[in-house]
């Protein structure tokens, strides 16, 4: 059994494997709809995260102040999730992963203060 200090650890505990790609090992939360698949909230906690170390990384001093997350396939809290960033403009991009696989997409918006 996983405690909440260790998901809250795990959800936060990403690592820049590339230059603009970041992975969580785990261990991750399953949701309600069945423990075999991802819940929805800590995906989109995990990619704000990755984001927000890319954008002290590249040194980009605006603020997020939005983001949009779409699912594309169900995540298995199993398996390593892979976060792979791009930014144009104002906006950031992050598409998720399992093993190649994307299981969604988010654009995450910044503003100046």
């Amino acid at each position: 059994m996983v405690t909440r200090p260790q998901l809250i650890s795990a959800m936060l505990s990403i690592d820049n494997i590339d230059d603009n790609i970041y992975r969580s090992e785990g261990p991750h939360i399953g949701g309600i709809f069945g423990v075999n698949r991802l819940f929805g909230g800590y995906i989109a906690g995990q990619v704000y995260e990755a984001v927000r170390i890319y954008k002290n990384k590249i040194k980009d001093e605006n603020v997020i102040f939005s983001m949009h997350y779409n699912f594309v396939s169900a995540g298995d809290p199993r398996k390593l999730i892979d976060i792979k960033i791009e930014k144009v403009g104002n906006v950031y991009t992050a598409d998720v992963y399992h093993e190649n696989k994307k299981i969604g997409l988010a654009h995450i918006k910044v503003r100046k203060i």
